[in-house]
Parts: structure tokens; C-alpha cells; sequence
């Protein structure tokens, strides 16, 4: 879908195991301190931006525990105002199924990334910001709702 390299935040814990850390260092991910306000990863993070590679962002900072949407965290205000690029709201339907936070391994499954029309936020205040990202979201998941019933 992309013509671009595509990087990925990771939580840093992710990174102590070397064989794991290796894997996910080749597809471009790079770690992040959830909770604590890693200052280094949010200016990685708009380096990449502006630089033209296309970032992978969960805005609820992790995996859903249960299938369904959760708080956005309010960094990913900060980076998007940050970085001054547009913003391509996307969801992820189906991954919770063939693999959710609880499962060691994956299972076959049919997995669908839905996205929204691009848009640019840089200008929006924080909550405004989240405000917009929520509402692409629900919209989406709306949509996936709708497919799911018709197939």
C-alpha cells in the first residue's frame, strides 16, 4: 500500500529478549517507554515523520485487552503537532481474533486494516486532536461492523 519504509513503536520490554529484539529491529520498529513520557522516542518518532518514512502508531499506546477500543493517549497529540505531516487513520480489524494480548501464539485468521481519508491535524489543539482520531475510529469500526454483517 505504501511506496515508503514503514517504522513501528514497540514497548521497550519487547527489546531485553536479543533473538525478539533482532526480529522486530528488522521490521523497523524502534522502542518507546509506555507511561513515562520517553522524550527520546517522541523525537524519534517526528525525526522519522519529517524525514518521509510512514509510522505505525497504536494511539491507545497498546494492544486492546479485550477486542475493543480504549483511551487514546494523548501523546500521539504531541507528535502529530509536532511533526506537522498528515495523518492516515487506520484500524486494524480482526488482530484481537487471531491473536489477542493473552495467546502465545497466533492462530489463522482473517485479518482487514480499513483506513480513513488522510487529514492534517498539526493545527488542532490536543483534545481536538484526540477528539478527531476517536471519531475516525468509531466511524471505522462502524464500517467494519457493516462488513462483518454482510459477509
Amino acid at each position: 500500500m505504501f511506496d515508503r519504509p514503514f517504522a513501528f513503536l514497540a514497548d521497550a520490554y519487547l527489546f531485553k529478549f536479543k533473538p525478539f529484539a533482532w526480529l522486530i529491529r528488522k521490521l523497523n520498529a524502534f522502542p518507546i517507554r509506555t507511561g513515562q513520557g520517553d522524550v527520546g522516542a517522541m523525537k524519534e518518532t517526528i525525526r522519522l515523520l519529517q524525514s518521509g518514512q510512514v509510522l505505525n502508531v497504536y494511539p491507545e499506546g497498546h494492544r486492546t485487552p479485550d477486542g475493543r477500543l480504549h483511551k487514546i493517549e494523548g501523546g500521539v497529540a504531541l507528535v502529530i503537532r509536532r511533526a506537522k505531516v498528515p495523518v492516515l487513520p487506520a484500524i486494524i480489524v480482526g488482530a484481537y481474533e487471531a491473536f489477542p494480548r493473552h495467546a502465545v501464539f497466533p492462530k489463522a485468521g482473517k485479518i482487514r486494516v480499513i483506513y480513513d481519508q488522510p487529514r492534517r491535524m498539526d493545527h488542532l489543539d490536543h483534545h481536538q486532536i484526540v477528539s478527531q482520531i476517536q471519531q475516525s475510529f468509531e466511524k471505522l469500526f462502524e464500517e467494519a461492523r457493516y462488513w462483518r454483517e454482510c459477509s
